[in-house]
Order: C-alpha cells, then sequence, then structure tokens
C-alpha cells in the first residue's frame, strides 16, 4: 500500500509539473507576443494561461492588450483582477514576473535618459499649459483657466507619463537597435542634436519658433532638402498629427463616459471628429513642421545634419522614431483621457451637454 501511495504521489507531481509547463509556455509565447505588440495573438494564450492560473502579471497583460484592442470594458475587468490580486501590481512587477533581464530595463532608461526624453517630459505639462489662451474677458473665463491648467498639470506629471513611455518600448523591446541607438546617441553630432531639441522643447520657444518662418524661407535649397530628409526619416508631421489626434479621441471618449446617455457623441460622431484632423491637408502642417525643425537644428551643419538623416534611414534609426511615436501617443492619450474624465464630470455636475 505504502509503495502504491508513492507512485500515486510521484504521478500526481509529475502531471502536476507536465501542467505547470504547459502554463508556464503558454506564458512566456503570451509575453513574447505582448513584447512584439501582437496583441490579438498575445490574448490567446494569456487566456489559456489565467484559465489555469490566476496570475496578476497575466491579467495586467490581458488589460494593456484589450486596451490596445480597443477593448475598454475588458481592459477595466483585467486591471481589477490583476489589481484584486495584487493592489500594487504595476508594470515593474510584470518585468519581474516575466524574469526580464535587468539589464534591459536599463539599456532603455539609459537611451531615454541620453535622447533627452526624461527632461522633456518633465516640462510637458509647462508646454501645454504655455499654449492655453489668456482669458481676460471675465473671472468666470479665468477660473475655467486655471482649472484646465491644474488637470494638465496633474494629468500630464512625469510620474504618470514617463511609465507609460517605458512600456511601450518594453513592448517592442528590440535590443540590438536600442544598443546601436545608444551608440549614436553618444556621438558627437547625437549629443549635439538632444541638447538643441531639449532647448527647443522648452516652454517659451513656441513664440521663439513663429519668428522663424523668414529664415526658414532664406535658407538654400542644399539645406532644406537635408531638413526634408530628416522630416521624412523621423516622421514629423505624422507624429504630430498623431498625438493630438489620439489626444483628442481619448479626452472625447472619456468626456462622453460622464454624460448622460441622452447627450452623447455617438462613436461614429466622434471618429468623425477625430478623422477631420487626420485629413488635414499635409502641406501647411508640413510646412509648419519644417519651420520647428529648421529652428531647432539650426547649429547644426549640412555634414551634421546629413549624419542625423542617415542614421534615421538605418532600421534601428526608423524603430527609434516609430517606437518614440508610439510610446508619446500613448501616453499622451492616456493622459488625455484623465483630462477627459475630469472634464466630462465638472460639465455632468453643471448639467452642461458636451
Amino acid at each position: 500500500m505504502k509503495t502504491f501511495i508513492k507512485l500515486f504521489f510521484l504521478l500526481l507531481i509529475i502531471l502536476v509539473s507536465a501542467e505547470a509547463g504547459a502554463d508556464d509556455e503558454n506564458f512566456e509565447k503570451a509575453f513574447q507576443l505582448f513584447r512584439e505588440q501582437d496583441y490579438k495573438n498575445a490574448v490567446v494564450y494569456l487566456e489559456k494561461y489565467v484559465a489555469e492560473r490566476p496570475d496578476p502579471a497575466a491579467y495586467y497583460m490581458l488589460g494593456y492588450a484589450s486596451y490596445e484592442l480597443r477593448d475598454f470594458d475588458g481592459a477595466r475587468e483585467y486591471f481589477d483582477a490583476a489589481y484584486l490580486i495584487d493592489p500594487d501590481f504595476s508594470y515593474s512587477k510584470l518585468l519581474e514576473r516575466a524574469a526580464h533581464p535587468d539589464g534591459d530595463l536599463k539599456l532603455i532608461h539609459d537611451v531615454l535618459e541620453i535622447s533627452g526624453a526624461r527632461e522633456q517630459i518633465s516640462y510637458y505639462a509647462d508646454v501645454v499649459g504655455s499654449g492655453l489662451p489668456r482669458l481676460q474677458t471675465s473671472l468666470n473665463e479665468q477660473k475655467i483657466r486655471q482649472e484646465l491648467l491644474r488637470l494638465i498639470k496633474e494629468s500630464y506629471r512625469f510620474d504618470k507619463i514617463y511609465p507609460s513611455v517605458i512600456q511601450v518600448f518594453q513592448a517592442r523591446f528590440q535590443k540590438e537597435h536600442l544598443t546601436a541607438v545608444l551608440l549614436w546617441l553618444k556621438t558627437p553630432v547625437g549629443r549635439k542634436m538632444t541638447a538643441l531639441e531639449i532647448a527647443a522643447n522648452k516652454p517659451g520657444s513656441l513664440k521663439k519658433m513663429e519668428t522663424f518662418v523668414s529664415e526658414y524661407q532664406r535658407m538654400g535649397k542644399g539645406r532644406k532638402k537635408l531638413l526634408t530628409q530628416l522630416e521624412k526619416a523621423i516622421s514629423a508631421t505624422e507624429m504630430n498629427i498623431e498625438v493630438v489626434s489620439a489626444s483628442l479621441l481619448e479626452m472625447l471618449k472619456s468626456m462622453q463616459a460622464q454624460t448622460p446617455e441622452g447627450n452623447r457623441l455617438s462613436s461614429g460622431q466622434i471618429e468623425a471628429i477625430v478623422g477631420r484632423i487626420r485629413d488635414m491637408p499635409r502641406q501647411q502642417l508640413k510646412n509648419n513642421v519644417m519651420v520647428m525643425l529648421a529652428y531647432t537644428y539650426r547649429e547644426l551643419t549640412e555634414k551634421e545634419l546629413e549624419t542625423a538623416v542617415h542614421f534615421y534611414e538605418t532600421p534601428a534609426g526608423k524603430w527609434f522614431a516609430d517606437t518614440s511615436i508610439r510610446a508619446i501617443t500613448s501616453a499622451i492619450g492616456k493622459a488625455s483621457g484623465e483630462i477627459g474624465e475630469e472634464l466630462g464630470k465638472a460639465l455632468a455636475a453643471k448639467n452642461i451637454p458636451i
């Protein structure tokens, strides 16, 4: 009998271990697909995994993937499930659960630090706030502006924007590309460009750019051609359109969620409003972007501009530009959603249709 019991437990351990191995394979496959931003297929493996193991890391990934797939109700349920199991769960814990090497995360932080992204994110709220019109007509309008400034500063805080940027870089992680980007950023031209970008994106620089139009028009054809090549390589015009579109979309959706059902815009109406931005004539927008680039890199020689264009046309440069656009779009979109939710609550409390 004792021998039988021993054999039974041994068989049970083998079966459990085999099942655990299959679960681990599902998690590893899901995490790989998640990093590659193949969210649709990642969900398949994650659902198999959580059916056997209620793991907060898997629920968190399901929440993120569902959000990216525009299933917002599902995303909320999965995030709630993750926090129910572990109220302190965070993206850093997901990295620990996936046994992702700390060196990889450090590489991302290093790139964002040396590229100036961390510093630029830290004053993003001030840049957005400085773009608001200064209303002097009435005390009520001044109060509205002050409230908007408060919401912007709260929603665009560094500790809210930066983690979202990290998440996208982590999801699209390519060690070879990141290493190449880091090496580029450490070159004399890379460092010089970073310093110029930080200076150009500080609050107050927008007005200086606006006065640079005439200087841009007087530039030689050769320099304009290099700036045009750089604009294309980093998708500067499309990035601006995408960030504004994503911000407006998330803000409107969040506002509508706080609005009485009879006063809400339909999803079709929201898409139409955002679509008008995405369908705006590109030429005027591109002209504005070209002036911005000309102002930002005004101290670069044509040889240095040529070097920059060459880098951003490499696979690593293209990956960095594309990932940066996705990261800032995602981060700003989420922050704008918070602003929209607060605005919606405020308007609903006053019974003002959105």
